[in-house]
């Protein structure tokens, strides 16, 4: 293998590294739980940490997005 086959190789390496980023994501998701009456201080709280790649992450951060806000106007729409 000569330099200039190593050298791709590196910087493809290098690229397919750059284009993932470290994604920490702490959700805290309301449980529901029939025999509580007071719902707000129950919650379940839990974190991963992963590296995912970029559109993966984007993906997953429009997700939890959406999720809050249908957890948001599930509760608006309760009172």
């Amino acid at each position: 293998m000569d330099d200039n086959n190593i050298n791709n190789e590196e910087k493809n390496t290098n690229e397919a590294h750059n284009q993932r980023i470290h994604v920490e994501v702490v959700p805290r998701v309301p449980a529901v739980f029939g025999y509580y009456d007071n719902l707000d201080h129950i919650s379940y709280q839990g974190s991963f940490v992963a590296n995912f790649s970029v559109e993966q992450a984007l993906s997953i951060k429009l997700l939890i997005q959406k999720l809050t806000r249908f957890i948001q106007n599930q509760k608006n729409s309760e009172f």
